[in-house]
């Protein structure tokens, strides 16, 4: 029994959360449901539920990204280059990462379009 997630399931984990976290800003800037950002982080950290790591450090994900030596764009070619090298490895190790591979081929051109937390 593996106790420690490898790599690979770290970075999925990690996409999954910013997609989540991405959505509940969205919902917070629509039209009908008008509330802060801040407002809807409380919520979903509320009791630990909807709570994860991203949720807890979003404000210092963005302050991050916003101050990154090389801007956003730095931050997202960091994850692109992360996701690329666990892909290759897995192809090493002849390892099926098909949730890995759709987060390279879907994910990867939003956030380069849009950056981590746009």
């Amino acid at each position: 029994m593996r106790l420690v997630p490898s790599c690979s399931e770290n970075h999925e984990q990690l996409s999954r959360d910013i997609q989540y976290h991405r959505g509940a800003r969205s919902l917070a800037a629509g039209a009908w449901f008008r509330h802060p950002e801040e407002t809807i982080l409380e919520i979903v950290n509320t009791g630990g539920v909807g709570s994860s790591w991203v949720s807890n450090n979003w404000q210092r994900i963005r302050t991050q990204e916003a101050t990154y030596t090389t801007g956003k764009a730095g931050m997202v070619a960091m994850a692109s280059k992360d996701l690329h090298l666990a892909q290759a490895l897995a192809e090493e190790t002849c390892t099926p990462m098909p949730v890995l591979s759709f987060l390279i081929e879907k994910a990867l051109p939003d956030l380069s379009a849009n950056s981590l937390t746009s």
